[in-house]
């Protein structure tokens, strides 16, 4: 009996370190940043229009629904737009705000929701015809939880946005 006792006082000792190991991430690495690249076989100005298409958003993001305009100008600084996803049968709304907009050159915004706040940049660059698109992302989670979390699952981040840039990619040279 006493020794049953001993293994479940190291278990609750364990399960307590475990979780503070965890939360101590997310004070650790309150925010993480990640940069994806891709070159894409078109002129930057097809690219750009193409990006910058509201109407092209399904084709080239996974599980995107609908785009609604909430306030500002359209593609300027401060115009906002609530953005809604399907992942796995349930829906995701997180509100956008462009804070960078310069044509053929840079789309910035924030996408943000009560989970997650991610300010991305997203650049244009003519390279011989073709085109490099880098993205940059900073991500914060909305609590330490959420922030451990995401310090944990970076990579995995990362490659979603590698995907959705392949994405892209893919969509536009497909096209004539």
């Amino acid at each position: 009996m006493r020794t049953l006792k001993r293994i479940l006082l190291a278990l609750v000792v364990l399960l307590i370190l475990a979780a503070v190991g965890f939360i101590a991430i997310g004070l650790i690495f309150p925010k993480i940043t990640y940069k994806s690249e891709v070159v894409i076989n078109k002129p930057v100005d097809k690219v750009w229009e193409y990006y910058v298409d509201e109407g092209k958003m399904a084709e080239r993001i996974d599980g995107f629904l609908k785009i609604e305009p909430i306030s500002g100008s359209r593609n300027k600084p401060g115009d906002k737009s609530r953005l809604s996803f399907d992942r796995d049968g349930h829906q995701i709304v997180m509100t956008e705000t462009i804070t960078e907009y310069k044509e053929q050159k840079t789309f910035a915004f924030r996408l943000e929701n009560e989970v997650i706040t991610d300010d991305a940049r997203v650049t244009f660059k003519a390279a011989e015809g073709k085109t490099i698109v880098s993205q940059e992302d900073t991500i914060v989670g909305g609590n330490i939880l959420w922030r451990s979390l995401f310090a944990v699952l970076r990579s995995s981040m990362k490659s979603n946005v590698e995907k959705l840039l392949l994405n892209l990619k893919t969509n536009l040279e497909q096209t004539p």
